[in-house]
């Protein structure tokens, strides 16, 4: 027979009931501020009700589900959780919104493996704002714990919203005509697209989240939420009507506008018509961007909510349209290149240039308080630099740990019974050069290296001594201080030759 001790338990497998239950009561303040005419009964059902009513005629519902990608990486990261389910809500409200549809309700799914109710808490209340700003209802969604599904402090995000418009004022694409004009509205950033790029770019950057980006920090401009165009749009709807929109997301204008224009049709764009954010402007210089890549990620990222065309080039209120707007006008143009990006190049000049970052590469063999300073003083935008690998002779050394935690690369080559000195010098700086470094700095670094591997670096390598050389070079230099009596003590740092 079986012991009590031997009994499971939802929670022994995984599973906090209460903790779910907690978390739909911390929920609901924020859900009911969602609320709008049209809803039916509360949180709890089965499924969520929402009453149509007599204000269409001859409705159309139009539904849209998506998620927020790779930048939820970013958000657990850096511990902000805040601003993800605005994500979460803007791509799902923005695709409804380019069919001429006004958001009526948002459902969402949040998976974790173990959950956390004050980050569950966090991240729904983003959506619920986000559904605020979209005058849209949050009338259900489900929370699932799934032990053994994801890493620790790790979750994941989906969204589903459903839209209703008149099926005359359906925008579908087929008002578009030849010499209608394109109109861009601005986005507030990268938004929630392109981040398995951007994520590759902080890498190799070290991940500066301080770097000053024109009065923002570069986490700041990169985890800013995306814009949820719902009421300007649906205001522009009723007072002058587009011919068609487009949500550019992933594949940016040349490959989502066509989405909604006529096979007959192409996008002649003029970029160099528009500044180039200084986001997107560091992003291209230190991913060592292509200028095709460049391209692309300009028309992808400057512009997230297109309105698509003028009711009518005569129109009063378009006058000028042609000359002002960002994008130039649509022109007939061979099916095979459907939209022609000139001058992307030209933008980036209006914009002044961020400043420089070094990339640093940290060597180590020990607990790596040296290598936490740098990193302190890089977050305090005290040193425009960033870590992109952290090297150790010591495989076992504290500081590679501390590094895989805040997400840098590292390598580390035991050099203890390695036989052949020259040849471990050779391969141990050939894995740090394979970093590109600008500038590599001992911090703790307890081995001498063969000159043949400084040689290369002569003016790029720095050493962090714990003495004021040429004074107690060696080991335990702060004892021996204090052995001789001396009442002057400090660091050194020189290059390495």
């Amino acid at each position: 027979m079986s012991s009590e001790h031997d009994r499971l338990t939802y929670r022994a497998a995984g599973v906090d009931i209460d903790a779910g239950a907690a978390l739909v009561e911390r929920i609901k303040p924020h859900v009911a501020r969602t609320l709008r005419a049209g809803v039916l009964g509360g949180l709890g059902g089965f499924g969520a009700l929402f009453e149509l009513g007599n204000r269409w005629r001859e409705p159309v519902l139009v539904s849209g589900t998506d998620g927020v990608g790779t930048k939820l990486k970013l958000a657990q990261e850096l511990g902000r959780h805040d601003g993800i389910g605005i994500d979460l809500v803007a791509m799902c409200v923005n695709d409804v919104l380019v069919q001429g549809a006004e958001p009526l309700f948002f459902l969402d799914y949040f998976a974790t493996g173990k959950l956390d109710v004050n980050v569950a808490e966090r991240v729904i209340a983003g959506i619920a704002r986000g559904c605020e700003q979209a005058g849209c209802a949050l009338v259900g969604g489900e929370t699932a714990e799934m032990p053994d599904m994801y890493a620790a402090g790790e979750y994941d995000l989906a969204g589903f919203c459903v839209g209703a418009v008149e099926k005359s004022a359906l925008l579908d694409g087929n008002r578009v005509r030849a010499g209608d004009v394109l109109i861009g509205i601005a986005s507030s950033g990268a938004h929630a697209n392109g981040f398995s790029l951007i994520r590759r770019i902080l890498e190799r950057a070290g991940k500066p989240w301080m770097l000053d980006l024109g009065g923002a920090t570069l986490a700041d401009a990169l985890l800013a939420p995306t814009v949820i165009y719902v009421k300007p749009m649906l205001r522009l709807l009723t007072e002058l009507p587009p011919h068609a929109m487009a949500h550019i997301t992933g594949g940016g204008l040349s490959e989502n506008i066509i989405r909604v224009v006529p096979d007959a049709l192409a996008l002649d764009i003029d970029a160099s018509a528009w500044p180039l954010p200084p986001l997107f402007t560091w992003l291209a210089e230190t991913g060592q961007l292509s200028d095709g890549a460049v391209a692309h990620l300009q028309l992808r990222d400057r512009f997230r909510a297109a309105g698509g065309c003028d009711a009518g080039r005569d129109h009063p209120r378009m006058a000028g349209a042609h000359r002002t707007c960002a994008l130039e006008h649509w022109r007939s143009r061979a099916r095979a290149r459907r939209t022609a990006a000139r001058a992307y190049r030209a933008s980036v000049s209006h914009v002044p240039r961020t400043p420089g970052t070094a990339r640093l590469a940290v060597l180590v063999s020990g607990r790596g308080s040296n290598f936490d300073a740098l990193r302190a003083a890089i977050a305090a935008g005290q040193l425009h630099a960033g870590i992109a690998l952290v090297a150790s002779n010591r495989p076992h050394a504290l500081a590679l740990a501390r590094a895989r935690a805040a997400g840098i690369a590292t390598h580390a080559s035991e050099s203890r019974g390695s036989g052949d000195r020259a040849a471990w010098d050779r391969a141990f700086m050939a894995a740090v050069a394979a970093a590109q470094p600008d500038l590599i700095v001992l911090a703790g670094f307890m081995r001498r290296l063969d000159a043949a591997a400084v040689t290369p670096w002569l003016g790029r390598m720095l050493n962090i001594h714990p003495s004021l050389l040429p004074k107690y070079p060696g080991l335990d230099t702060h004892q021996r201080v204090l052995d001789a009596g001396d009442v002057e003590h400090g660091a050194s740092v020189h290059f390495v030759t």
